[in-house]
């Protein structure tokens, strides 16, 4: 199947929020001009919560700032349901995915079944951790025919616009839900659904690379976004415990309600928060940063085997036997050329600091993080 024929088919990219747990500092969008206050009030509008802090915020906050994303007010803002809604994320997507299978069969008049044998959703994602601490997801969806033996990637046998899969897309985010179970006796259960600011734009090859706003998107302005945000969620979450005291007050509060949910014997071999505690790093979120359905693209099975059958040829060629068929002869000529040196053995070289400077560096930098 050629690229340009699998561009054909309908394809969008979706981002899917999480709800708010309560307000928190916002930063100025990127790119806009002039100013944008965090949370504006006027008036009577300037009203204090029940534990007597402002509900509004007139500062503009740059992204790089530790307050954007803090609770406006810690008491009022609701950590239980944030990271009970963080523990099932990875279940409403699945839902998602059902529902929006569901909604093209609804659209195209056909049963599920019928539908799976004319159109297929395939689906590509990532998951973004925010400032707050909250993951959003950002999906390409498209839609391919019944694969076969001669061409895993066959355009749909039925004809859906661009337009139609958007709306589908939006129709099935806000009929997706999911039944929490309490975390102990104390808590209560909860409903838990995608949050209302969903966005779904085409993606098109005709589309201008430069613009981010707009009904399309441009095919290599979604794949610098996707690479954005996966490496986003791995770097802001590895550092962010140490300096923002929200993430850190969500990762010890994780800890906790691990622990009670454990004493009320939900964290057991077939309890709804089954290893909760293992996940307090990823502060609560146990699903993948990045996954795809099966026939999106090849399979990591295909990946691994590519892989094997690279390091069979290159041994079997280094040590003059008949080398494995894999890619081309220039391919090929690149592996011989490359070696790999194996020690097998190993002595002691001696601890602590090679200087007496690097010693030295280390003591007052050790300081300096005593002090902060």
């Amino acid at each position: 199947m050629q690229q340009t024929q699998v561009a054909q088919h309908p394809l969008v990219f979706a981002t899917l929020t999480a709800p708010s747990f309560g307000a928190v500092h916002a930063a100025k969008k990127p790119g806009q001009r002039g100013t944008q206050r965090c949370r504006p009030r006027s008036g009577d509008g300037r009203k204090l919560c029940p534990h007597g802090r402002p509900t509004w915020c007139m500062a503009v906050h740059d992204h790089d700032q530790v307050l954007v994303g803090q609770p406006l007010c810690r008491e009022c803002y609701d950590y239980l349901g944030h990271l009970v809604w963080q523990w099932y994320a990875p279940e409403l997507w699945r839902r998602f995915t059902i529902a929006l299978g569901r909604a093209l069969a609804r659209h195209l008049g056909v049963s599920e079944t019928a539908c799976r044998r004319l159109v297929r959703v395939q689906f590509a994602k990532v998951a973004e951790f925010q400032r707050r601490g909250v993951v959003h997801f950002h999906a390409l969806i498209r839609l391919d025919g019944h694969p076969t033996d001669t061409d895993p990637f066959p355009p749909p046998a039925r004809k859906v616009s661009d337009a139609a899969l958007v709306e589908l897309v939006l129709q099935a985010a806000a009929e997706v839900s999911c039944e929490a179970s309490p975390v102990d006796g104390h808590d209560v259960g909860r409903v838990l659904s995608f949050g209302r600011q969903v966005d779904v734009r085409a993606v098109h090859s005709d589309a201008d690379r430069e613009a981010v706003t707009g009904v399309e998107l441009h095919p290599e302005t979604v794949a610098a976004y996707v690479a954005k945000y996966a490496t986003k969620a791995a770097a802001d979450l590895a550092d962010g415990h140490h300096r923002n005291p929200h993430l850190a007050r969500l990762k010890r509060f994780v800890s906790k309600t691990a622990l009670r949910s454990g004493c009320a014997g939900l964290t057991g071999l077939d309890g709804p928060y089954k290893g909760w505690g293992r996940w307090a790093d990823m502060l609560g979120f146990r699903g993948h940063f990045a996954s795809k359905s099966r026939r999106y693209s090849t399979t990591l099975g295909r990946l691994r085997q590519a892989r094997r059958d690279h390091v069979r040829a290159r041994l079997n060629k280094l040590h003059g036997g008949e080398p494995v068929r894999v890619g081309d002869d220039a391919d090929l000529a690149e592996l011989e050329a490359d070696s790999t040196l194996v020690v097998g053995s190993w002595r002691f070289a001696g601890i602590g600091w090679l200087t007496a400077g690097d010693a030295a560096l280390a003591a007052a930098s050790a300081a300096r993080a005593r002090d902060d």
